[in-house]
């Protein structure tokens, strides 16, 4: 079985990926899956500086795009500048809800904490064991 994907919203090879103006959406996907890709039901996603386009990339005919990428679950969203990584986003996501990500991702004002935060106090022993800290 094959994803009959219009040759405008489908990446086939990596070159399809460099020297772009703008940030790119790469939405993983599989002819396997029975929903149609976000690429084929959506123009973009919407964002304060116009529109990002959204591309499909069928793993099962483009594994080296798969490998390339390191994708385990299906769908990604991987939001790509240059062939260079910006985002990703794994699971089922809405337009909206991915627009909103997408937003912060790119937001050059958006804080990135490169340590995770500490714990403030005993209280919080289920928080601290929960993500690996130590007391």
């Amino acid at each position: 079985m094959t994803m009959n994907l219009a040759a405008e919203v489908a990446i086939t090879s990596e070159s399809q990926l460099l020297r772009r103006s703008a940030p790119l959406v790469i939405e993983f996907t599989s002819s396997k899956v029975r929903t149609r890709p976000l690429a084929a039901r959506a123009g973009g996603i919407e964002i304060a500086d116009g529109r990002l386009p959204v591309r499909a990339v069928d793993i099962d005919a483009h594994p080296d795009l798969r490998r390339r990428f390191k994708i385990n679950l299906l769908p990604t969203f991987v939001v790509v500048h240059d062939a260079v990584e910006l985002a990703r986003f794994v699971g089922p996501h809405s337009r909206r809800e991915l627009a909103g990500a997408i937003r912060r991702a790119l937001d050059p004002e958006m804080v990135r904490l490169e340590d995770p935060p500490q714990a403030r106090g005993l209280w919080n022993d289920f928080t601290t064991r929960l993500w690996g800290f130590s007391v």
